[in-house]
């Protein structure tokens, strides 16, 4: 499905703070506030608006901080997003959970390598997420980076190509569309 999917991968206008915010409000319904903090940093220098396949990108976000609060049984997880040039987003999910070995870190994209690893059980676990989190980063042309550290924590680097839209472009796409 995958495959035929590259014929749609068309790009949709978002609006960013309300993507990040639409997403941490679910996680943050699913949590124990006594024991996992949700912090975001979303960069106000960040473009508002950007174009984007919405859900490649809330997929891969949503499975990412889903991985972070399964291996969080107490601590922090921190979803930042930023830009540091033009037509970049970059999105850092960290976490204070167990950390992973490295064996587990080298073969994170196997199907089934971390259910093992999990000290939470939010939601069902297929095994395979982090399997398509890699297909769909690799479809949007974007890369991700992965570092742990046992008893520390877990970040995903993120870094997906988007196209920015200038504030005067999203004045624009608000007015009615003649007739």
């Amino acid at each position: 499905k995958l495959e035929t999917d590259r014929s749609s991968s068309e790009l949709t206008q978002i609006n960013l703070p309300q993507f990040f915010n639409e997403i941490i409000r679910v996680f943050e319904d699913k949590i124990d506030r006594n024991k996992i903090e949700i912090i975001t940093n979303i960069d106000k220098n960040l473009p508002v608006s950007v174009k984007v396949n919405p859900h490649k990108l809330r997929y891969i976000v949503v499975n990412l901080l889903t991985n972070s609060l399964r291996l969080t049984e107490r601590g922090k997880i921190t979803l930042s997003a930023f830009s540091s040039e033009k037509n970049q987003l970059k999105i850092r999910i960290s976490d204070t959970g167990t950390g992973l070995p490295n064996d587990k870190l080298k073969a994170i994209f196997t199907p089934y390598s971390l259910t093992d690893q999990y000290v939470n059980s939010i939601g069902g676990t297929t095994g395979l997420g982090l399997t398509l989190v890699k297909r769909y980063i690799d479809f949007l042309n974007g890369e991700l980076e992965i570092s742990s550290t046992i008893g520390k924590g877990t970040t995903f680097n993120l870094n997906i190509p988007v196209e920015e839209i200038s504030a005067i472009e999203e004045q624009i796409s608000t007015l009615p569309k003649p007739d």
